[in-house]
C-alpha cells in the first residue's frame, strides 16, 4: 500500500506541476511601467511583516504581490495611502483564495495593519478592482509553488559537494531549501524578476543554491528533465540572483565603524 501512495503521490505532483506550467504560460503580461515603483519596495516589505505577524503561509505573500504588481502595472493612484490599501487587499484577496479559513485575516483586524482611515466600503472596492485588473484569474502561479516539486529532485546520486559523493542527501535538501528560499525572497523585492516566468525563476534559485554550496554540477541533467530548462534557459536569472547576493554578502561583512 506504502508503494502506492508513493506512485500517486509522485502522479500528482507531476499533475500539479503541469498544471502550474500551463497557467503560467497565460500570466498578464507584465510592463514594469507603473510611474509608482518607487513604492513597490515598501510595500513588498509592509506586507512581509504582516503576513509574519498574521501567520499566514509564504505562499501568499508571494501570491499577493504578484497581485499588487499587476495592479500597479495598469493603474496610477492619486495617495500614497491608496497603495497601502491596495497592497493590504492583495494579501487579502490572496489568503482568501488559499489560506485555511481559521487563518484568513478579518477585514477589522486589515484595517489596523493598513495605517489609513478607510472603511469597509473602501476595502471591498479595492478588493473588486483587484479581481477585474486580473480579469478574475486568481489563480496566479508564483515562485514558491514550484518549489515542493522541483526539491524532491534536487540531488541526484550523480551529485557531488566539493568533489565527494553527497551521502546525507536530507541534509543537503535542506540547506538548499534554505538558500532556495532566500534567492524567492530576493526575486521577489526586485520587479524585474516579472520579466521571467515563476518556474525558471524557481529553477534558477535552486541552481544558485546548489552553487552557494559548491554542488556538481550546478545543473545536471535529472533537474533539466524535471524543470524543462537547460542551464542556457537560467544563466541571465542565476546572474541576476548572485549579482545582488554578492552583494548582501559584502554588506554583511561590512564591520561597524
Amino acid at each position: 500500500m506504502d508503494g502506492e501512495n508513493v506512485v500517486f503521490e509522485h502522479w500528482l505532483s507531476n499533475e500539479i506541476h503541469s498544471v502550474l506550467r500551463s497557467r503560467e504560460m497565460n500570466l498578464p503580461k507584465y510592463k514594469g511601467a507603473s510611474p509608482q515603483l518607487c513604492f513597490r519596495r515598501f510595500l513588498v516589505d509592509k506586507l512581509a511583516v504582516i503576513s509574519e505577524s498574521l501567520k499566514l503561509t509564504h505562499g501568499i505573500l508571494h501570491l499577493a504581490v504578484s497581485y499588487l504588481d499587476y495592479v500597479m502595472d495598469r493603474f496610477e493612484f492619486a495617495k500614497s495611502k491608496q497603495l497601502q490599501l491596495l497592497a493590504v487587499c492583495c494579501l487579502w484577496v490572496a489568503a482568501k483564495l488559499d489560506e485555511k479559513d481559521n487563518i484568513i485575516p478579518r477585514l477589522e483586524t486589515l484595517k489596523k495593519f493598513s495605517d489609513t482611515d478607510y472603511d469597509q466600503d473602501d476595502f471591498l472596492e479595492m478588493e473588486l478592482l483587484i479581481m477585474q485588473s486580473l480579469d478574475w484569474r486568481l489563480l496566479l502561479p508564483t515562485t514558491v509553488q514550484f518549489l515542493d516539486h522541483y526539491l524532491e529532485h534536487v540531488i541526484g546520486e550523480d551529485d557531488l559537494h566539493g568533489g565527494y559523493k553527497i551521502t546525507a542527501k536530507d541534509k543537503a535538501k535542506q540547506y538548499i531549501k534554505k538558500y532556495a528560499c532566500y534567492f524567492l525572497e530576493v526575486a521577489l523585492q526586485e520587479h524585474s524578476f516579472n520579466s521571467f516566468r515563476p518556474s525558471l525563476i524557481t529553477s534558477s534559485s535552486l541552481a544558485s543554491s546548489r552553487q552557494c554550496m559548491s554542488i556538481t554540477p550546478i545543473w545536471p541533467d535529472h533537474l533539466v528533465e524535471v524543470t524543462g530548462y537547460e542551464f542556457s534557459h537560467l544563466e541571465d536569472c542565476i546572474d541576476k540572483l548572485m549579482c545582488i547576493h554578492k552583494d548582501d554578502e559584502q554588506r554583511s561583512n561590512v564591520k561597524e565603524p
